[in-house]
């Protein structure tokens, strides 16, 4: 058999896991007797009106609420609705309205309502995400990263390695990682799965979604494996970034590796530089990895990337 498929009659764990109402309910189970799993306030819609009045209900009580499609994923289906940018009731309702007619995504489906937690940015970018990988043995653990996220909420990039988490903050993500990790192998799910997190101004740790799949991170990680080995954690900073949409016009690989020769991976010899990992045939997109010894190097990497981009 293979190691990360569940047996048959488990199927179903792989999408009620990874939708937001099912975690959701996962959760509170873990929350009665685990009081480090911390879900923000919310409530599960049926329908477009009930998520409505939800959202109402959050806003009446001063607080931004933020709407979920049950199977919405890198910020498809996901609506941030902030207070401060509805000086009224009936200016925050015609939001609410706006983005439930303007997307297929909320029409027939279970809506999440919930609290906005305002990330601390400085903090693993506001969100940070723990792979789990489960086998017949148990769950164990693979890494921790940082998830670049920009104002909108929207997903660009992660950072794995030297200085991307506190060790008292992946003490914290290990603990609630693991009790997650066993619940998921009771119900038999198998296979890679993360955890995305929120990390909030005042220093809780929220649990937000799991995602029952290989993530944005994996080839990352296994990058730094096999370049620095087990200790990767100490010896390097990787950033990465698979779809960044470098320009209006796009790019042959030829002209693309030729704007970026400067930068290329290795930098004379050494173990840093930027690897391009996918380069988009029809439109301006392209993939992209940076690994540098730290992240002060890794961000600068960053930035010359952009600015021979830019030229």
């Amino acid at each position: 058999g293979v190691q990360e498929k569940p047996a048959d009659e488990s199927l179903w764990a792989i999408s009620y896991l990874d939708s937001k109402a099912g975690f959701r309910a996962e959760m509170l189970k873990l929350r009665s007797e685990h009081r480090e799993v911390k879900v923000p306030e919310g409530f599960v819609a049926t329908s477009v009106a009930e998520a409505r009045q939800m959202a109402e209900w959050f806003y009446v009580n001063g607080r931004s609420p933020v709407l979920k499609s049950n199977f919405g994923e890198s910020g498809w289906g996901v609506k941030i609705l902030r207070k401060e940018d509805s000086p009224s009731l009936s200016i925050f309702r015609k939001a609410v309205d706006q983005t439930l007619k303007s997307d297929v995504i909320w029409q027939n489906s279970i809506i999440v309502v919930e609290e906005f937690i305002d990330p601390d940015i400085e903090v693993a970018g506001g969100s940070p995400s723990t792979e789990i990988l489960v086998t017949d043995e148990g769950a164990s653990f693979t890494y921790h990263c940082g998830q670049m996220v920009d104002e909108e909420g929207s997903f660009f990039g992660v950072e794995i390695g030297k200085d991307t988490l506190s060790n008292s903050l992946s003490g914290k993500l290990l603990t609630i990682a693991n009790v997650i990790g066993r619940r998921y192998w009771e119900l038999n799910y198998r296979g890679y799965f993360d955890i995305d997190f929120i990390v909030s101004r005042s220093g809780e740790i929220y649990v937000m979604e799991t995602n029952t799949r290989r993530t944005g991170g994996t080839h990352v990680y296994d990058t730094a494996r096999h370049l620095f080995g087990g200790e990767y954690n100490k010896e390097a900073y990787l950033l990465s970034h698979d779809s960044f949409h470098y320009g209006r016009k796009r790019l042959s690989p030829k002209e693309l590796l030729e704007k970026l020769r400067a930068i290329l991976y290795p930098i004379n010899g050494k173990k840093r530089g930027v690897i391009i990992t996918l380069i988009n045939e029809w439109n301006p997109v392209m993939g992209y990895m940076v690994i540098a010894p730290n992240r002060f190097e890794g961000r600068k990497l960053q930035r010359r990337l952009f600015s021979l981009l830019d030229k």
